[in-house]
């Protein structure tokens, strides 16, 4: 039983550990917007590239997590409503991420998929070294809101897409500082202690942490405490097992000390019936 205690103390300790990790892991989202597309007119045809589609691809170089998203071309491709894509990352940073045009299709002889067309993979996000040196290329610029222009160009296409990153929130998520919020909050003076303390992330995480910690020592303590009740039953087994053939032994010497007496007993009672 003790050797268990120490185990279950570790896996409670590891998975506080674990969880600490998963709440400091980083998440944010990518809005893609594809603005543009220029065709080179003659260069894609449906004799090599049956029913072709347009796709944003995205790779992630750090756990090589792949995503995608296509739309039918069509000569109202970019008319008919805004193409936007949004992709929500779970591993790495925005510097890690790299995103690539394409044009999928199908083999019009034997039907299978098929890539047709396809840019470069460049990384959305990067260094001052590189990112100097893609703005001289013009392959990528931003603006003073923190969007990035991209322009991909493949053999029959180029394309331009606008992608903005949410490290804060989700891009469909409403942010309380807005002024088109202001008037739904409540008033500061209003809102308890306990609202402020848990708005802040860092006081959540430590929240977490406490009651993980609270757990696991609750948790240790209750193992404790039936290792002592097993074991103090196990004793208590024990010793009324070592007593039983104590009793056995001194009644077996009553009886024989009671032999005696008993003789003599009836020894008197027989003189006294022939007297």
């Amino acid at each position: 039983m003790m050797k268990i205690f120490p185990i279950i103390t570790l896996s409670l300790s590891w998975s506080i550990f674990c969880t600490i990790m998963d709440s400091s892991r980083a998440i944010f989202w990518l809005t893609s917007k594809l603005e543009n597309i220029e065709w080179r007119k003659g260069c894609l045809t449906t004799a090599g590239c049956a029913q072709p589609r347009f796709q944003l691809a995205f790779l992630n170089t750090i756990t090589n997590e792949k995503l995608s998203k296509n739309w039918l071309i069509t000569p109202k491709l970019m008319q008919e409503r805004q193409r936007v894509y949004v992709t929500h990352w779970s591993d790495g940073n925005p510097t890690d991420i790299q995103i690539s045009c394409e044009v999928v299709g199908v083999d019009p002889t034997y039907g299978f998929p098929r890539i047709c067309d396809s840019s470069t993979s460049v990384n959305i996000y990067q260094n001052e070294e590189t990112k100097s040196l893609q703005k001289r290329s013009g392959t990528i610029s931003s603006d003073i809101d923190g969007k990035v222009f991209i322009r991909l160009t493949a053999r029959c296409f180029n394309s331009t897409i606008i992608v903005e990153k949410h490290e804060e929130r989700c891009p469909w998520c409403i942010e309380y500082n807005d002024d088109t919020v202001i008037n739904q909050q409540y008033p500061e003076d209003l809102k308890s202690g306990f609202v402020h303390f848990i708005e802040n992330e860092s006081h959540l995480n430590i929240l977490m942490t406490v009651f993980a910690l609270t757990t696991a020592l609750s948790s240790a303590l209750c193992v404790f405490i039936l290792y002592l009740y097993v074991r103090q039953k196990k004793n208590r087994d024990l010793l009324s097992r070592k007593c039983q053939p104590c009793s056995a032994i001194g009644a077996a010497h009553i009886m024989h000390t009671e032999s005696p007496s008993s003789s003599a007993e009836s020894t008197r009672r027989v003189a006294l019936i022939f007297h």
